[in-house]
Parts: structure tokens; sequence; C-alpha cells
């Protein structure tokens, strides 16, 4: 069902399949889907220091796929101004999403598609996560942690990245 720009705040909504329904614009903020977790919904679990990973999908050249003013690279901070409406399924900020979601989209990074894990604070002010997300939410801040494959794994130059975004020091290698 396309319920785009439909209020449905006091609709009472038990028992509704609402599976594959379109609720772009729709306003929910008075319905209990307001009060779901959405992040957790898609699999985004903030850790003890209220931080998260996730992917963002770039083209070739590290740009965005749909607003290619900021460029990604490993280390990089990168902020936008944040589009706090949840009823909005895109708006501005950094544009991430679960590994799914990037699949479903790789078209749009054209050639050579890149993805990139990055960690981001789940506070309030940082993150908007719209009300019946398909695994794509907004940050005003993240950092880029590393390059991955397409399938979500670090890049083999990259995988001491694994410790909340800081090089991990290995132990040197034994002479033979």
């Amino acid at each position: 069902a396309d319920l785009s720009g439909a209020d449905l705040s006091g609709a009472y909504l038990s028992g509704a399949y609402l599976s594959g329904a379109y609720l772009s614009g729709a306003d929910l903020k008075d319905t209990i889907l307001a009060a779901v977790s959405w992040l957790s919904w898609i699999g985004v679990y903030p850790d003890a220091h209220n931080t998260a990973r996730a992917y963002k999908l770039t083209k070739a050249d590290g740009t965005g796929c749909y607003y290619p003013a900021l460029t990604y690279a490993v280390g990089a901070i990168v902020r936008a101004a944040l589009d706090s409406d949840t009823s909005s399924d895109c708006g501005a900020g950094i544009n991430l999403a679960v590994l799914p979601w990037c699949f479903s989209h790789l078209k749009d990074a054209g050639e050579k598609p890149r993805l990139w894990l990055c960690e981001f604070s789940c506070a309030s002010e940082n993150i908007c996560v719209p009300i019946g997300t398909d695994g794509k939410f907004r940050v005003a801040e993240a950092k880029v942690i590393a390059e991955c494959d397409l399938n979500g794994r670090p890049l083999a130059d990259q995988k001491r990245r694994a410790a909340r975004g800081r090089f991990v020091k290995q132990p040197p290698k034994e002479q033979a």
C-alpha cells in the first residue's frame, strides 16, 4: 500500500500488516510505530559507548552516490547538516545503511562501487532513523574506519583498524 503523505496520527494499527507498505512522508509521530527502535529493527546496535557502525556506499571516486559533495577516505571525519524528520526516508546528512541495503543499491554507485565502514554516535542529536526504514538512516557526523570489499569485510591492508577505529599495535614478526 502506498501510504506516502498519509496522516496516520491517532490511527489504531493493532494487528495491521504493513509489510511492503510505502510509508515515506506518512505522519506516524503519534502512532505506536514512533516508539519502535528502528535502528535496532535493522540490526544496528549501539555499544557501551553509544556508538555503532554501518556502511556507506560510494562511487569509485569515493563520493556519495546521491550527494557527491563529500569524499570518503579512511580516517576522515565527515559532517553534514542533519534532517531530523523521521517521516522522511531520505534527507540531508551522512546517509549510512546496513549491508543488504548497500547490495540492493549497487547500481546507483556506477562502475567499481566502493564500500566504507563508518562509526557514529547514536546520540539523538547525531542520528535520524526514519520510521519504517528499509535499512538506511542518516547521521550528522561519522568517522570512516575502513574501506571494505563488497562483502563488508575490511580490505586486507586495513584489517588492523578493527578496534574502535584506531590501529591496533601488532606484535613484531619473529625472525626465521
